[in-house]
Order: structure tokens, then C-alpha cells, then sequence
């Protein structure tokens, strides 16, 4: 993008088009896992279990922990291989995987 030329904006590169996408879109998952680990918590202690809730998150971390390694392998196997346009082919439970 030439911007040689072009007046400079005060805000820089928020003042880009697809900024409030990725804002509103970051706030939606911030909002949807906030509101999963309050409802965790919440649901243990109505069982009158408190420590559940530990239990929970753990597994939901760990859950997602095994997801980001299979990803960030995935993504490292397709890239060395066949470059990084057809990384999202090789990840697990894609709806881009080949059968």
C-alpha cells in the first residue's frame, strides 16, 4: 500500500477498514470464554463442589493446549512441505482437510 502522498491519520493503522472486524471479533471470544470459565465456577459451586471448578478449567486448558500443539505441528509439517497456502488443509478437524 503507497500512502506517499496520502494525509496522515492520528489513529494510524486503526483507521484501517478491517480494524472493527478484528476488534469486534476479539471481543466476542473474549466475552464467550469469560462467560464459559464464570459458568464453570458458578455451575461447581451450585453442586457445592468448589474445587470442581479447578477440575474443569484444567481440562479445558489442557484441551486446549492439545489443540494449539497439533495446530502449530500441522501448520509446521504443511508449511516445510508444501508451502503456507496449503497449511490449513493438513490441520486436524478442518473443514479444509482432504478425506
Amino acid at each position: 500500500m503507497d500512502t506517499r502522498g496520502a494525509p496522515a491519520s492520528l489513529l494510524g493503522p486503526l483507521a484501517e477498514r478491517g480494524f472493527a472486524a478484528l476488534l469486534g471479533i476479539g471481543t466476542a471470544y473474549a466475552i464467550i470464554f469469560g462467560l464459559v470459565e464464570i459458568g464453570l465456577t458458578a455451575f461447581a459451586a451450585e453442586a457445592g463442589r468448589p474445587a470442581l471448578a479447578g477440575g474443569l478449567l484444567g481440562v479445558m486448558a489442557l484441551d486446549m493446549a492439545r489443540f494449539a500443539r497439533c495446530h502449530a505441528r500441522a501448520a509446521g509439517r504443511a508449511h516445510t512441505k508444501r508451502g503456507p497456502s496449503q497449511a490449513p488443509a493438513q490441520y486436524p478437524a478442518s473443514p479444509w482437510r482432504r478425506r
